[in-house]
């Protein structure tokens, strides 16, 4: 197995399911083909950038696993909170890093986030018309994603 001499950083958004792929490769394992993501490998051992792909985050349900937060209930009905327990929310992070479209199937409560001029997403600029064009760029992208990675959750239209 080749020695990684010293760690090495990549800095720009890659996603989870690229993980397993680039450990594999690292222990000099045979890629399986139904693997989804890429292997970041060559990226790790310093010998080339990873080149940029947006990064897409699936978000299935609680599965009463997750603890919903005390006080919760004074900012969000508790019928509201219920809802979106299995809100299968998909989430699409642009290339550069700037942009964050999470678009909610169940509550359909979407949120666009400017992560340059935004970084803790304190506003949502969804719905905004001169970010519209982001957005259903965005969108596309995560339809795109989810046909080729056969994840069958049905988004709503955003606009």
């Amino acid at each position: 197995m080749a020695a990684i001499k010293r760690a090495k950083g990549i800095n720009t958004p890659v996603s989870q399911i690229d993980l397993v792929p680039t450990l594999l490769e690292l222990m000099e394992h045979q890629l399986p083909a139904h693997l989804e993501g890429r292997s970041l490998a060559s990226s790790v051992k310093g010998h080339a950038k990873p080149a940029p792909s947006e990064t897409v985050i699936e978000w299935n349900s609680t599965d009463g696993l997750t603890k919903i937060p005390e006080g919760i209930e004074q900012i969000m009905p508790n019928e509201e909170v219920e809802k979106a327990k299995p809100d299968p929310i998909r989430t699409i992070v642009s290339r550069d890093g700037r942009w964050k479209l999470s678009i909610s199937p169940e509550v359909v409560k979407h949120e666009l986030y400017d992560l340059h001029n935004d970084p803790f997403e304190t506003e949502n600029v969804f719905g905004v018309k001169e970010f519209r064009n982001v957005a259903v760029d965005l969108f596309n992208k995560l339809q795109n994603r989810m046909k080729e990675t056969c994840d069958n959750i049905t988004l709503p239209n955003i606009y």
